[in-house]
């Protein structure tokens, strides 16, 4: 699996929005994302896991 290029900015607001929602944070992005693109919520969701 490939590392991603994440900012030190991205990673923090990532990891508070992940505390904030209370662990849900990569679920609620993939329901918004299958929801505004083509994706699947699976694919959605998967992506955004990688990206955490």
């Amino acid at each position: 699996m490939a590392t991603p290029n994440v900012s030190g900015t991205e990673s923090a607001l990532r990891g508070a929005a992940q505390g904030l929602s209370l662990g849900f944070a990569d679920e609620i992005t993939g329901g918004v994302e299958s929801l505004l693109s083509d994706k699947t919520y699976d694919q959605a969701r998967n992506e955004s896991r990688e990206n955490y």
